[in-house]
Parts: C-alpha cells; structure tokens; sequence
C-alpha cells in the first residue's frame, strides 16, 4: 500500500478521470489539462420500491468525445443527500473531459441495505446502456463515492455480480456491474468499528444512521456483529484498482475517534 499528500479534488480528477492514475487502460482520450464548458441535464433513474423516482444528472462535457464515464455516488450516512451532494466536484470533473453521471440511491429510512448498493449495481449496468448517448465510452466505467457512497462503491466493487446487489433486472441489456476503477474519499470502509467508536464517544446520531441502515440485522443479532462480512455469499470477489483519500483527522477512517491536527489528505492505494 502506497501512501502520499494530494489535494482531495486534483486526486478525484486524476483517479475518476485517467482510470486510477495509470493503474488501468482508459479506451477513451483525455487530456487533463483540457477545459471544456460543461452542459447538465437531469433524467429519470429509476423507481424505488417505495415509489420515489430517483433521478440522474449528468454532467456532459461539450465536445465530440466518446470521454471517459464515471458514476458519481452520493455520501450522506446512507440517510441523507442525493445527486446533488459532490455538485462541483462532478462539473470540476466534467469540465476536464469526463462524462459524470451523479445519481440518487434509496435512503436507509426508505429500505435498509442493501437497497443502495442494488441502485449503485442498477446503475452502473444502467450507465453502460446509456454512456454513449451523452458522449461516453461505455466499455470502462469507474466509480467515485464520498463516505458512505465510497462504502457502496468498495461492495460494488468487490462484488457486482452478487444476488443481494444485482436483484435489479435490467430488461434488454446484457451488462454486467464490473467496473474498472474506483475512487472513494473517506469511505466507511469498517462500518463495525465505526458503530463501535460512536457508541464509546456517544455520538447518538451515526449510532441512529447505523441501526436505521443495517436493520433489521442489527435488531435480530448482537449490534457488534450486525454488519461483518458475510462468508454465505457464492459470488466471487473481485479486485478492480482503487484508491481512498482521507485526511488523517478523519473520523470516518479512524478507529479511536482521536482528532489531530494534520489534515493533510492522504491516498491509500488499495486491494
């Protein structure tokens, strides 16, 4: 694991936009010090199971492309935000020649998991069908997510083609949820130490959005087993390049809640 300072949106553009700096092929062209201006329009995504139509906006580069395609999914604690959470990262990102597809996913008041990784899994089968007609190259999607979107994303990631994620059907399209990369900013990367650490620190509200998201596992089992992996599933796990960038104060990533001064973010290159 490689470990060094970047700035939090330079490590995004270069992650999301050149396919995990370097680490993997990208069939479309870019130039990262290129400009375009940026047209964004708003689709329809998908109707939950609770009837709310989540939508999509794209953040489409003006040029002939094909650009490369990223999928933007939203933090929030799995209870809160929607498309709009990384606005000006997705047009920062766009205006540099990449296609951005930011969409909305369930909230855990709506359905606990895994009802936003199924949206993530939809979405990126749903994005490969779609890419090209907004001037994206379908054939390599990555990923970017902040907090719990970057959670959602490292599940996606490792494993597209488990049944508990992709038990959407996408009628007429043979796709599969592989991605190419990822690229998550303070993910949740170990919900159970992150739910421990807020009980010690009495943070009752990530306690809330914990229970809210992972029932009614946590209500059926012991609370500090009831978000470990499960060992049960038969779907292979995958390894795509990924990267994190954190600050080294960062709550999220850290296990004893200590605050310190250095804020400086850091990128942990992963799997």
């Amino acid at each position: 694991m490689s470990m060094h300072p970047v700035g939090r949106r330079e490590f995004l553009m270069t992650m999301a936009a050149a396919g995990a700096a370097g680490l993997v092929r990208v069939e479309a062209a870019y130039d990262p010090a290129a400009s375009f201006d940026v047209a964004v329009s708003e689709v329809e995504f998908r109707r939950n199971a609770g009837g709310r139509m989540l939508m999509a906006r794209i953040y489409q580069p003006k040029g002939a492309g094909p650009f490369p395609t990223v999928l933007d999914l939203h933090g929030g604690a799995w209870n809160a935000k929607d498309r709009h959470a990384e606005e000006p990262m997705d047009r920062a990102i766009a205006a540099s020649g990449v296609l951005v597809v930011a969409i909305d996913m369930t909230l855990a008041a709506d359905a606990p998991y895994p009802a936003c990784v199924q949206d993530a899994n939809y979405g990126v089968r749903w994005l490969k069908t779609k890419a090209a007609t907004w001037n994206g190259d379908p054939s390599r999607i990555g990923v970017y997510g902040s907090s719990s979107g970057g959670h959602v994303a490292e599940l996606l990631a490792m494993r597209p083609r488990d049944p508990r994620y992709n038990a959407i059907a996408l009628p007429g399209a043979a796709v599969d949820a592989t991605i190419a990369y990822a690229a998550m900013r303070s993910p949740i990367s170990n919900p159970v130490l992150r739910f421990e650490n807020a009980q010690k620190l009495g943070r009752d509200a990530m306690v809330k959005n914990h229970t809210t998201f992972f029932k009614p596992s946590c209500r059926a089992r012991s609370t500090t087993t009831c978000c470990r992996p499960s060992r049960r599933s038969s779907s292979p796990a995958t390894a795509p390049p990924a990267a994190i960038v954190s600050t080294t104060s960062s709550r999220t990533a850290s296990t004893s809640g200590s605050r310190s001064r250095d804020r400086r973010p850091i990128v942990r290159a992963r799997w």
